[in-house]
């Protein structure tokens, strides 16, 4: 099912132009209707250059064969690193410095890129395609460094243990080398640690047993702790703004098809960008952690998964309301109907394969 970013602003336009032909009758402003995402595009750029104008623009040293140098790096006057690269990759094993002083680097499955879901790994001549558990490892070598470190870590599927030399830094979930005793969690979070001496190792174990994307799909970023914590704030205030524009324009047009109920594509807008609102909560930087930390990962993932879903019906009612004469209604039902078939899947299957079959909705 694939909407077109020319039909999206075609749509907008006119729907904004005429209200479905109701403009007249419910005397509202093109400007008035506007001014909200243009408000949120201004504040979103103000954001954006604060937070990147005060470094210096400079190529980042990427990670080769597991070794990343950043011996001609500057952390206080380049910026944080963003950590992706080749990392080396032991499939089916939880290592830890210890282990891996004891083992020669031919023994790992070989330098693979992250971030990535490991689902794209090949070890042996095969697929990775099974739960399981790995061990990520990366080596550190640092010039003259701020004493006190920061690593940002992302979301990881599905959980994690963070560990820098011998030292655990950082855990979200529980890893382990069965479902039994393994416990899935989304924490993203901002940890600070120490180094000792010049150099250091980054250990990432993950363990996976219930989302069909494994490994660590975004990147890690390394730097102080000031920079990564204004990071995170940064992209947090973006999110609450997205967040909130979503919510007003939602009630909005909602509003809107309350005072004139034959504009019912003020009320399918409305209702897409509520969804929209609610998609955002679970997504990038999990903003519904900030509200409450007792939400499941289970919940997390129906939540992602039923919005998005859910925003496709919607936004494609409110397209064939826009034009009903150049979509096919039979084509429409059809396309509904399999939206409602994926729908009824996130709520009565397991996680494990509403998160498999996504790729066939995209094909749609």
């Amino acid at each position: 099912m694939i909407i077109r970013k020319e039909d999206l602003v075609n749509g907008m336009f006119h729907y904004c132009k005429d209200g479905n032909h109701e403009k007249k009758k419910s005397n509202l402003s093109l400007n008035k209707i506007l001014w909200v995402p243009l408000m949120v595009m201004i504040l979103l750029g103000v954001i954006s250059v604060f937070s990147f104008n005060h470094y210096q623009v400079k190529a980042q040293p990427q990670i080769v064969n597991g070794i990343l140098d950043l011996r001609g790096w500057d952390l206080r006057r380049d910026g944080p690193i963003i950590l992706d690269g080749e990392w080396s990759f032991y499939w089916n094993r939880l290592l830890s410095l210890d282990d891996l002083e004891g083992t020669n680097t031919l023994d790992s499955n070989g330098f693979y890129k992250v971030p990535s879901a490991w689902n794209s790994y090949q070890v042996d001549n095969q697929k990775l395609l099974g739960q399981g558990y790995a061990t990520y490892h990366l080596k550190v070598r640092m010039g003259d460094q701020p004493q006190s470190l920061a690593i940002k870590i992302p979301t990881v599927s599905t959980a994690y243990t963070v560990m820098v030399d011998h030292r655990i830094i950082a855990t979200g979930g529980v890893v382990a080398t069965d479902a039994k005793h393994a416990i899935g969690e989304y924490k993203p979070q901002v940890v600070s640690f120490q180094p000792f001496g010049t150099e250091f190792d980054l250990i990432v174990q993950v363990s996976n047993y219930l989302y069909n994307r494994r490994g660590m799909w975004h990147p890690f970023e390394l730097g102080t702790t000031e920079q990564l914590t204004i990071l995170c704030e940064n992209a947090l205030v973006e999110e609450m703004i997205l967040l909130g524009s979503a919510l007003m324009m939602g009630l909005y047009h909602i509003g809107i098809y309350l005072q004139r109920r034959k504009n019912k594509s003020a009320l399918y807008f409305g209702i897409g960008c509520l969804i929209e609102a609610a998609r955002l909560l679970v997504i990038e930087e999990m903003f519904i952690l900030n509200i409450t930390l007792s939400v499941s990962l289970k919940f997390i993932i129906f939540v992602e998964y039923i919005t998005y879903y859910g925003g496709m019906a919607v936004f494609l009612l409110f397209f064939y309301e826009l034009y009903p004469d150049q979509y096919s209604k039979k084509v429409v039902k059809t396309l509904l109907s399999l939206s409602g078939c994926f729908i009824l899947t996130v709520i009565f299957s397991p996680i494990s394969f509403y998160t498999r079959i996504v790729g066939f909705y995209h094909l749609l």
